[in-house]
């Protein structure tokens, strides 16, 4: 992130919704599998926020996978929630990278 001068990454939940989809929340957070969608910021100078699709699922993943302090359910869109979390780590008007754009197919929200 240093290198090419961002701030923050965002890695967007992928519409695909099969835990093989999954991998770059996974890798980053510990957070996917058993058909759970994920998302996360991922600040350069701040702890991450991860974000799970299924509010009922969000106590079991903060337990199983803690590393990750903040773990919140989404809320509304994915995008809204995402953009949230930005904000409240603080890069809201910083340099933010987009994991997983090219060659995936999603859906809007």
């Amino acid at each position: 992130m240093a290198a090419s001068g961002l701030d923050c990454l965002v890695i967007p939940y992928n519409t695909g919704d099969r835990d093989s989809n999954q991998t770059d929340v996974r890798y980053l957070t510990g957070i996917s599998g058993h058909c759970t969608g994920a998302a996360a910021g991922f600040p350069i100078d701040e702890e991450p926020i991860a974000l799970v699709r299924d509010p009922q699922l969000l106590e079991w993943w903060k337990r199983a996978k803690n590393w990750v302090r903040e773990t919140r359910a989404r809320q509304g869109l994915w995008s809204d929630s995402l953009v949230q979390a930005i904000r409240d780590v603080g890069h809201a008007g910083g340099k933010i990278g987009v994991i997983g754009l090219q060659d995936v197919r999603r859906n809007p929200g």
